[in-house]
């Protein structure tokens, strides 16, 4: 057992590639405690396998198995260790992009089992929750040993003291609620999904295994929508009981139909509160930040999609929408515009193939493409030098990492645009425009950080097509 000087904070084991991530507690019990609350230490620990330097270009979730063991005041040197699983390897999914390697998965199992620790720390000092379930359990596994529990004894005494027999552990699951918790937490982060529940019915316990730093460099836009990835009911029924009446009210009123600042004008919600509740949602893998549904989205098949024809999704497709899944990802082959791929359909069809294509981004079987523009001036038009690339130059491409205004070009540069369109007033939108013609920026961003029409940008692009070059892509902003 870990040493007294060593509680209340995380510390690491590592013996032959197996990885223990612990966070022991000493409880200090108040005048209020209960009683019979002994328990002088228990320590939180996660076994889990660290992670490959050659497969890690993004912090992986691991299978671990999750254990909490308790000593009593009677006998320091006895511990009863509460199981909820066991095993290796990796369970697949990312939890997270912005840091890598073996630390960053450390930190992440030390903050869950610091997090679940501290909950039990205050349940033990509240009504001595720890000291009573692994009383119960020491008691299983007494009968286990005596053959109570129906198993015959003879056959049983030598695996007595393993706590990953399947018939101790079974009855412990029946028995004790701290081992269906503990059970619970590892299930769900080995499925690579967020744990909540309400520890000993009573202390509202959320955890994730999602890295929090990649959400700063991923900004939400107010032209964004929300795309939830669950029914709306399954994810009202899974914030907790005591969740922001507005986070329940934006889960109502979210659809990928409305951009962010539509949801605003039905909920009544301030903007910024709007943002922060999405960016929870988000983080808790109940929604993702998409581009709103328009008729002017245009979508393809996502490289990664499983486009399995007898695979699970597929059938669940054929069963919801009575439709063929390689059927309908194959009009997505071609790139066009939403309101294009709907022509000729009825008003409920229409509504239907929308659902579809909800249910399809949901999954990840499409990705939105996203229009970004680039200038290009001939080679008759002077540049600077710097720009140029000789006297054999054909085209001059301008790129420029903070946008370049418009002022900045030279003279005859400028001359020369200007008369590329009649409308003055088309010249000056297409002027306060030129730093976002650099393939940084989607159409959209350039409206909302303008203040811009999409009419009014159209007109751009037409009027100035003879430089403006526009190339549909997936955005990185």
């Amino acid at each position: 057992r870990p040493k007294t000087v060593l509680c209340g904070s995380s510390f690491e084991l590592s013996i032959d590639g197996v990885l223990f991530l612990c966070f022991p507690v000493a409880p200090r019990y108040g005048r209020r405690s209960r009683a019979d609350a002994t328990t002088t230490m228990f320590n939180v620990v996660f076994v889990t396998k660290p992670p490959e330097a050659a497969r890690a270009p993004g912090l992986r979730r691991g299978a671990a198995g999750a254990v909490v063991a308790a000593g009593d005041s009677d006998s320091e040197g006895d511990e009863a260790s509460a199981t909820a699983g066991s095993g290796g390897g990796a369970a697949g999914g990312e939890a997270g992009h912005g840091r890598h390697g073996a630390a960053a998965f450390a930190a992440t199992y030390n903050a869950i089992a610091a997090k679940l620790a501290h909950a039990l720390d205050h349940e033990e000092r509240r009504c001595g929750y720890v000291t009573r379930e692994t009383a119960v359990m020491l008691d299983l596994k007494d009968e286990f040993a005596a053959g109570r529990l129906g198993v015959p004894a003879g056959s049983a005494v030598d695996l007595a003291l393993a706590f990953d027999n399947p018939h101790l552990v079974e009855a412990c699951l029946r028995r004790s609620s701290l081992a269906r918790a503990l059970r619970r937490v590892f299930l769900d982060l080995a499925a690579g999904q967020a744990v909540h529940l309400m520890l000993n019915g009573w202390m509202p316990l959320s955890l994730s295994l999602r890295d929090k730093s990649p959400h700063p460099s991923t900004p939400i836009r107010p032209y964004n929508t929300l795309l939830l990835l669950e029914e709306e009911s399954a994810v009202l029924a899974s914030l907790p009981a005591d969740a922001s009446p507005q986070l329940r009210k934006l889960v109502e009123v979210a659809t990928p139909l409305k951009s962010f600042h539509d949801m605003q004008a039905l909920s009544g919600i301030p903007l910024a509160q709007i943002l922060r509740l999405a960016a929870h949602l988000v983080y808790w893998d109940k929604a993702t930040i998409a581009a709103t549904i328009t008729k002017h989205s245009t979508y393809k098949v996502a490289p990664t999609a499983d486009i399995d024809p007898t695979g699970p999704l597929a059938q669940a497709f054929q069963k919801k929408f009575r439709s063929s899944l390689p059927e309908i990802l194959s009009q997505f082959s071609l790139m066009k515009r939403l309101h294009e791929r709907m022509v000729g359909m009825s008003r409920e069809e229409t509504r239907e193939f929308v659902r579809m294509v909800v249910w399809l981004l949901q999954r990840g079987f499409l990705v939105q493409l996203h229009t970004h523009v680039y200038l290009i001036l001939p080679a008759d038009v002077a540049l600077p030098a710097a720009e140029g690339s000789g006297p054999d130059r054909k085209a001059a491409v301008w790129h420029s990492a903070g946008g370049r205004p418009f002022s900045s070009f030279p003279e005859i540069t400028q001359s020369y645009l200007r008369g590329l369109a009649d409308d003055e007033a088309v010249v000056d939108t297409f002027a306060r425009l030129v730093p976002y013609f650099d393939g940084r920026f989607s159409l959209e961003e350039m409206m909302w950080r303008e203040g811009v029409a999409r009419a009014a940008l159209v007109n751009v692009l037409r009027e100035f097509r003879s430089v403006l070059v526009c190339c549909a892509h997936e955005s990185k902003r």
